[in-house]
């Protein structure tokens, strides 16, 4: 029996040197089925791991016929397992920002039994939207500072090991993947060929008035140009959806002890502004919908660039402006499908127009080295 419910899990691990005495399903996520087990014995020091099975279906369509769920192979954990692995070889091991260790992989049953994050440890989204960095400066900079760093050992290593990136730039998956939820849209939602009946928008009317066709055929040609490139990219490994809800954080009295990133599925060779742009982005959205938290988001942001500079993400030619470009996108093709978080009809047209006029002017210069992502500007 597939691991995929409390008592297959339990039913799963008898007997080995993960027996549970308890085990919990953990909330977020719509692709795998994840777990927090208890164990009966500590393995190495530790009473709780966590347990990971991907299927080839998403978690929510368990309960369907099977011929009626959509597909999504199940060999997108290779992926994710291994970068797991590699990551957390590379890191300092004081690093504060880091990936789960991986005590056991069964790539047969699709299973992966790693370290338990904490069970205080929140979401870094839900985290900021909760008020966890309110009157918290320090915390909020650390947060920044300890994620840029990261993704930059993160990106330099997917630069010279040739190896892992041969590795990954296997992950074909993962390339549609970032290009179909993102560039493919661009043009299909600020045209209104999309419907959002999440919004009750529907198909054919432009959802923003007053855009030119111009600038809608400018918008098309990035998406197509900016996709291609997704695509063929070759020389690099990224995250490939790294955002605040991949993102872990345990934090103990207004101290960052550890921080986690999650959710590697989408690991591949592509563009090193996309992580950048992708994070930037989900920060962005979070200060302009609840805009008490702005000044945390906005500590985080930049010292989010500033620990990527320092931990050398200036070495990278071209990252500042694909960041600025994808956060404009990100905002397009996203704001108005997350009806859930995103509320307001004026708010969500409001960030879609700034996120089509970041694109449009992402390849100048000036633009560029005035934003956010001015220091990384070669």
């Amino acid at each position: 029996m597939a691991p995929t419910s409390i008592e297959a899990v339990k039913a799963y691990l008898v007997n080995g040197p993960f027996a549970a005495s308890s085990v919990h399903l953990l909330q977020g996520g719509t692709a795998n089925f994840l777990f927090r087990i208890v164990l009966e014995t500590p393995y190495e020091g530790r009473n709780t791991v966590a347990l990971k099975h991907t299927a080839d279906f998403l978690k929510g369509d368990l309960d369907k016929d099977p011929s009626q769920r959509w597909h999504f192979d199940s060999e997108r954990q290779e992926y994710e397992v291994e970068a797991l692995i590699r990551v957390h070889k590379i890191l300092p091991k004081d690093s504060t920002a880091t990936v789960p260790e991986v005590f056991l992989w069964n790539k047969e049953d699709r299973v992966v039994i790693m370290e338990d994050t904490g069970e205080g440890a929140t979401n870094l989204k839900e985290f900021i939207q909760k008020g966890g960095l309110t009157g918290q400066d320090q915390l909020a900079q650390d947060i920044g500072r300890e994620l840029g760093l990261f993704l930059a050992r993160v990106h330099e290593w997917g630069i010279t090991d040739t190896e892992s990136t041969n590795f990954f730039a296997q992950n074909e998956l993962g390339k549609v993947i970032s290009d179909m939820v993102v560039y493919k849209r661009l043009w299909s939602t600020m045209s209104g060929k999309d419907a959002m009946h999440q919004r009750g928008w529907e198909a054919g009317k432009p959802p923003v008035d007053g855009i030119s066709e111009a600038d809608l055929e400018a918008l098309k040609t990035f998406g197509e140009e900016r996709g291609e490139e997704v695509l063929k990219a070759k020389s690099a490994i990224v995250h490939g959806d790294f955002w605040t809800g991949n993102i872990v954080a345990n934090v103990q009295g207004g101290v960052l002890k550890k921080i986690y990133v999650l959710d590697w599925y989408l690991s591949k060779t592509g563009l090193l502004g996309l992580d950048l742009g992708q994070f930037a982005a989900e920060i962005d959205l979070i200060s302009r919908f609840q805009p008490e938290h702005k000044k945390g988001t906005d500590q985080v942001l930049m010292s989010f660039v500033s620990g990527y500079n320092e931990g050398g993400g200036r070495k990278h030619e071209g990252a500042a402006q694909q960041a600025l470009g994808h956060w404009g996108g990100h905002l397009i093709a996203w704001t108005p499908r997350n009806a859930e978080f995103w509320k307001g009809d004026e708010a969500v047209k409001k960030a879609m127009i700034d996120g089509m006029q970041q694109i449009l002017t992402s390849k100048s210069t000036d633009v560029v080295a005035k934003s956010v992502f001015g220091p990384l500007v070669v």
